[in-house]
């Protein structure tokens, strides 16, 4: 059972204490959006790039 300050990953129990606690998580929530929008040579417009997220979370531990 998870305790206050506790993650789970890959059966892994991580935080407050465990062996390894936990110092910083960055990026909670969505992620940032990558995308290139390429202009169209001797035309109006533009041609869509493709949209990939970016870096995910990090866990940083203490």
């Amino acid at each position: 059972m998870l305790k206050d300050f506790q993650l789970e990953l890959g059966g892994v129990v991580i935080g407050h204490g465990t062996w390894v606690p936990i110092a910083e998580i960055e990026g909670l929530g969505r992620a940032p959006v990558r995308g290139d929008v390429v202009p169209r040579p001797g035309a109006d417009g533009a041609w869509a790039g493709i949209e990939a997220l970016a870096s995910g979370r990090a866990i940083h531990a203490g």
